[in-house]
């Protein structure tokens, strides 16, 4: 198993070959995952998470009233709102995905469990495509192709959200801030089945300017299909194109 981390994504690579001691990375997230969703664990509402996130933002006045305005107006079904508000849930969430940090997804997993609810309830019935536009480094798009080769499947541990508009997609990768020459923009392409775990978010998103309409739960896997390099589509950028299983 392979991780690589690329601005807000991170993807686990499962190799067909791969030895017991090389699946530590994968088996962790899922039985990471499996405890922070585990209704039968105790909660104390949503307090715990409200006390963290004020110390976490101690001294930040503007977060620390969107924390006051979610203590006081948060509902179950407001989870993808929250979530896509790009406020104190999704950074500490993104981040703590990415690390992963299990003593922070225990902290937030109340409202863990309430997004994953509601991307169920809310699952889009027939087979679409979903387009993710990045940035990826040169050598990771090189691991991919190998990756590809060797019939490997792909992770994502954390909350994917993406556009069934690939133009507009392609456009958010272009225009992303590179770290480096090493990175260069990539789309990713993921045809998911019909009522597999992806919500519609359009209605139910913080901003109708966000360029994202599909939210995917956290822990889906793919397939990979096909790895192109960005000289060698019309689109003069890579691209990653994946099938969930």
């Amino acid at each position: 198993i392979q991780k690589t981390t690329r601005d807000l994504i991170i993807y686990i690579s499962i190799s067909s070959n791969s030895s017991t001691t090389l699946d530590i990375t994968y088996l962790y997230c899922t039985l990471l995952s499996e405890i922070i969703l585990d209704k039968n664990e105790s909660r104390n509402d949503l307090q715990e998470l409200i006390q963290f996130s004020r110390q976490e933002y101690d001294g930040n006045n503007d977060e620390l009233k969107i924390i006051d305005e979610f203590e006081k107006n948060y509902q179950k079904n407001q989870a993808i709102y929250w979530f896509t508000r790009q406020c104190f849930l999704s950074k500490m969430l993104n981040k703590a995905l990415r690390i992963p940090e299990a003593d922070i997804l225990y902290k937030l997993r109340s409202f863990i469990q309430d997004l994953c609810q509601q991307i169920e309830n809310e699952s889009v019935k027939d087979s679409i495509t979903v387009y993710l536009g990045q940035t990826i480094q040169r050598n990771d798009l090189d691991d991919l192709k190998n990756n590809l080769l060797n019939n490997d499947l792909i992770t994502f541990p954390q909350f994917l959200s993406g556009s069934t508009d690939q133009l507009r997609a392609i456009r958010v990768a272009k225009e992303l801030p590179v770290q480096s020459e090493e990175y260069i923009p990539v789309i990713i392409c993921i045809d998911i089945p019909a009522n597999l775990k992806c919500a519609n978010i359009r209605s139910r998103r913080y901003s109708i300017d966000n360029d994202n309409n599909v939210l995917l739960n956290m822990g889906i896997i793919g397939h990979l299909i096909k790895v192109e390099k960005e000289n060698v589509n019309e689109n003069q950028i890579a691209s990653i194109h994946l099938t969930l299983v």
